[in-house]
């Protein structure tokens, strides 16, 4: 038991020697800091993508039951970064998105294509497309609408 004590005692004491041993103080590099919310340039703005959309709703209308509509949502990265779109999704399956997958640059733009099955709808039609992305925000939402009608009705 004596000598674990010993082996204890010395091992705390080359470890405290070691430690204060340098002195100096040493500087911290800033220059690899990649995280985009904390990460600024020289005026204190934040270096990032940022996805900014033409529009952000679309009213297709009065649309006959039965018919397929579509629309096309614009957006360019106003950002300093590469932008990715991760994911969209729609509030249900009557709309159907697809969307740029690959990295855009900035300045660079993309659309989201939105198509609208009024099949078995009647009505006022309020739907929305969820756009996840790499930028801040992350994500963005987008809105269509539509007035489904019979075609009685027309």
């Amino acid at each position: 038991m004596r000598k674990i004590q010993i082996v204890l005692m010395l091992f705390i004491a080359v470890a405290v020697m070691a430690c204060s041993a340098d002195g100096e103080k040493k500087n911290i590099s800033t220059e690899v800091v990649t995280n985009t919310k904390t990460a600024g340039n020289d005026k204190g703005k934040v270096r990032a993508p940022h996805i900014k959309f033409k529009e952000k709703t679309y009213d297709f209308g009065k649309v006959l039951q039965g018919e397929v509509v579509k629309h096309s949502f614009s957006f360019t990265n106003t950002g300093e970064m590469t932008l990715l779109v991760n994911n969209v999704r729609s509030s249900c399956g009557c709309t159907v998105s697809d969307y740029s997958k690959k990295p855009i640059s900035p300045g660079g733009s993309g659309k989201i294509e939105v198509s609208f099955n009024s099949h078995r709808r009647k009505g006022m039609q309020n739907k929305t497309i969820t756009v996840t992305s790499n930028s801040i925000p992350n994500t963005t939402t987008l809105h269509i609408k539509a007035n489904v009608v019979l075609p009685e009705e027309n």
